[in-house]
């Protein structure tokens, strides 16, 4: 049985696309995964996307030195990777996260059958999508 829990880096699949992105250091998997759920959608991405859509938008957060509490190892990664933000990334990545807030299969599996979201879930993207909205940490 796989992890699955609230936080960007909780499951499975983030991990293993983190991984993969750590071994190849292909910026395009960035990018691709940003771009597979960023734009409206007339229904819901699969959540394995939108997980990875998530770690995504979490290495765009770390350029700009503000990493998920739970993962603050990917400073010193990402400052090997600086050359990759762009601000088209982060554009990207901001729009990705309210998609994803908004309208997504991840989203479905987090609520209950009267549509209410579970917080800690909700908590944890609202906050990922705050981070994307500070500028870079001094």
């Amino acid at each position: 049985m796989g992890s699955w829990g609230s936080r960007s880096f909780d499951n499975d699949t983030a991990m293993d696309w983190l991984l993969k992105l750590h071994k190849t250091s292909d910026f395009s998997l960035v990018r691709k995964a940003l771009l597979r759920t960023s734009e409206p959608a007339t229904e819901p991405y699969s959540h394995s996307a939108d997980e990875e859509a998530l770690a995504a938008a979490e290495i765009v957060a770390s350029w700009l030195g503000h990493p998920p509490p739970e993962k603050e190892d990917l400073q010193s990664w990402v400052r090997q990777h600086i050359n990759w933000f762009t601000p088209e990334i982060l554009t990207l990545a901001r729009q990705t996260i309210a998609a994803i807030k908004t309208n997504s299969q991840l989203r479905e599996m987090w609520s209950d059958r009267t549509g209410d979201v579970r917080p800690e879930w909700l908590n944890s993207v609202t906050d990922l999508a705050q981070r994307l909205q500070h500028g870079p940490a001094p």
